[in-house]
């Protein structure tokens, strides 16, 4: 999601006068020949290069995560570095970075992200069958108590009609629970996102009666759908819930080998999360994938107690383009 040309185009619009954003691709040689092996985007603020997500390597180099990320930072130099995403279902890489020379660990913080994995059911229905019972039972309230209950997904430019009714029962809902909530800035977010990266704009609402009873905020991408927020209204008598089971099997009828990522904990980033959104995304039966954000500093010439890692086959990072031209 997070290496898509369009999503790169919104995030250095975003980032205009605070950074960049660059995607790199990395070669390798062997026997005289040079081959594309992988890619990866920094985004720098000239005090720090931050991995946007990993180092995506073709599947006859997966193994080489070691030599890869050592031609990163040869090619780059001794600086400050970021790695991780609290999305990533890419596990922790801090024993990795630790064995490398000259490297010296800043910071880490270990989080773990929450999804349902499809691949645990065979169909739909053994999924269904797997869920707790309040779950199905709310959802099931909802369309006894709202009639003509319906969902409507928007997606590309037509989510923009999203971003009013999104705004508004988040607000509603920080309120209720006495916490800070800037609804300009998050508007005019829902609005530039749509209109700079359509491809990755979708949302959903549940309504009845000319009322928005749920919204929902996430992207589909590949095998995986991201549930990135949302909110309900008040007395909305289990709409929420019948719009999150609504749009996991959207999700599963997508991609039924895929995942639905439902959030992480952990992070010292992000406030605590209440053990009432831990309960509902277990009942949805989540899995766990540990990860970790980490800084650290790469200095090559400062001395490690760590043995190097073999190069091979060579490996190099060159500049592909620049995302701001979107060469593709």
């Amino acid at each position: 999601m997070r290496f898509a040309h369009s999503h790169l185009r919104h995030l250095n619009f975003r980032l205009l006068g605070k950074g960049r954003a660059e995607t790199f691709i990395l070669t390798a040689t062997a026997d005289g020949m040079c081959e594309p092996i992988g890619c990866f985007v920094l985004v720098s603020d000239g005090k720090t290069r931050k991995f946007y997500d990993n180092i995506a390597l073709t599947p006859a180099y997966a193994d080489h995560w070691r030599e890869a990320i050592q031609a990163v930072l040869a090619h780059f130099g001794p600086g400050d570095y970021e790695w991780g995403w609290e999305w990533s279902l890419e596990p922790s890489r801090q024993a990795d970075l630790e064995a490398l020379p000259g490297v010296q660990i800043l910071d880490a913080q270990a989080i773990v992200v929450h999804a349902v994995d499809f691949s645990q059911w065979p169909t739909w229905n053994d999924y269904w069958r797997a869920i707790s019972e309040n779950s199905r039972r709310n959802a099931q309230k909802a369309e006894r108590a709202n009639d003509g209950l319906k969902i409507v997904v928007r997606t590309g430019l037509s989510a923009i009609r999203s971003a009013g009714p999104l705004t508004r029962l988040r607000s509603a809902m920080y309120s209720r629970k006495g916490l800070g909530f800037r609804s300009l800035r998050t508007f005019l977010g829902y609005v530039a996102g749509v209109l700079l990266c359509p491809e990755q704009a979708m949302t959903a609402s549940a309504e009845a009666g000319g009322r928005v009873l749920a919204a929902y905020h996430g992207v589909e991408f590949g095998q995986n759908t991201y549930y990135l927020d949302g909110a309900a209204a008040e007395g909305a008598e289990g709409g929420s819930w019948f719009l999150l089971l609504t749009m996991v099997r959207r999700a599963y009828e997508r991609a039924p080998k895929g995942r639905f990522l439902m959030g992480y904990i952990g992070s010292a980033l992000t406030r605590e999360v209440p053990e009432g959104l831990i309960r509902s995304r277990r009942s949805l039966r989540v899995s766990e994938w540990p990860t970790c954000l980490i800084k650290f500093r790469w200095n090559p010439a400062a001395p490690s107690a760590h043995s190097s890692v073999a190069k091979t086959p060579s490996l190099a990072a060159t500049q592909a383009f620049s995302v701001r031209s979107d060469a593709a």
